[in-house]
């Protein structure tokens, strides 16, 4: 989850550079692959053929220059998904990723979408099985669906993140722990203690068992960012303002 700055060479490069063409990338990580770590005797995996492992595949499609769509599908066998967390930008490097960097937001094969938020989410008691807590968008589900879709835009680009997900449940403060008999959990295997997320630019396919989720701002956005306390800085320094 932590991440190095970014070099402001690179962003120089980034902003200054030919435009590039649109881009869609595509990945998807299961049990079955290793990709993913769950507990629970349903999510965790089956030998029943016809039941079907716990999977995560995402599509991010950029749509203009500055504009990205994310879409990401998780299949359970059940019981159902109540709640999942996709890893988005902190504030390192640029602002962090807030409510004005998303919109378009959908969920499917049903709307189910009861609650979202965004910022630091715990870690255990609230998401057990979570190993540290991470900044992203937690979205709370009114029914355990066993496929969830959750697709929005953003103006963030992609990096390499972390997911997580549990089943319906709530937790009790009186005795301190979650109200459900069959609670269940998956996350990310690269998704572990003081991880470093990949710096690599975003790819088709996975790095490290993670997966792409909107991060940080344009290189454009960045530099300008920069460029203006930078200048703020110099005409203060001049009496000006």
């Amino acid at each position: 989850m932590r991440r190095t700055a970014l070099i402001a060479g690179v962003l120089v490069a980034g902003w200054a550079g030919p435009a590039a063409a649109l881009s869609t990338y595509s990945g998807s990580l299961s049990v079955a692959d290793g990709g993913l770590v769950a507990y629970g005797l349903g999510w965790a995996g089956s030998s029943d053929l016809w039941t079907p492992v716990t999977k995560l595949q995402w599509t991010v499609t950029q749509t203009s220059a500055g504009a990205w769509h994310y879409d990401y599908t998780l299949t359970v066998p059940s019981p159902g998904v109540g709640r999942m967390i996709i890893e988005a930008g902190d504030g390192n490097p640029g602002a962090a990723f807030t409510s004005a960097n998303m919109s378009s937001l959908s969920s499917g094969p049903v709307p189910c979408i009861a609650e979202v938020a965004i910022g630091m989410q715990n870690a255990s008691p609230e998401n057990l099985g979570m190993p540290e807590a991470m900044y992203g968008i937690r979205f709370d589900t009114s029914t355990g669906l066993t496929t969830l879709e959750v697709s929005f835009d953003s103006d963030r680009k992609p990096m390499w993140g972390d997911f997580y997900a549990q089943t319906v449940g709530y937790y009790c403060p009186a005795n301190g722990s979650f109200q459900l008999p069959w609670l269940q959990w998956v996350r990310n295997a690269g998704f572990t203690v003081d991880d470093i997320d990949s710096m690599a630019p975003p790819a088709n396919g996975s790095i490290d068992y993670h997966l792409l989720v909107p991060g940080v701002p344009a290189p454009g956005a960045l530099l300008l960012s920069g460029l203006g306390v930078v200048a703020a800085g110099w005409l203060r320094r001049r009496g000006i303002v």
